[in-house]
């Protein structure tokens, strides 16, 4: 959540999510969490990314349009 009309943050915290997105962290924080077991009880959702997810992380988009993300 950001403050409206606070362009100079909104930049930054783009900024730094499109970083994060296009080193590839995204992925070990996907794993982490949807493919390898939670702690405390090592549940394990293994839950696959989705080629419309894995797209939208190879290029990040603040659009709210649904056809950017497809």
């Amino acid at each position: 959540m950001l403050p409206k009309g606070d362009t100079a943050f909104k930049r930054v915290v783009d900024r730094t999510l499109v970083d994060y997105y296009k080193s590839g962290a995204i992925m070990a924080t996907y794993d982490k969490w949807f493919r390898k077991p939670i702690p405390p009880k090592g549940v394990t959702l293994d839950f696959p990314l989705s080629a419309v997810l894995k797209k939208a992380y190879a290029n990040p988009t603040d659009s709210p349009d649904p056809a950017s993300y497809e």
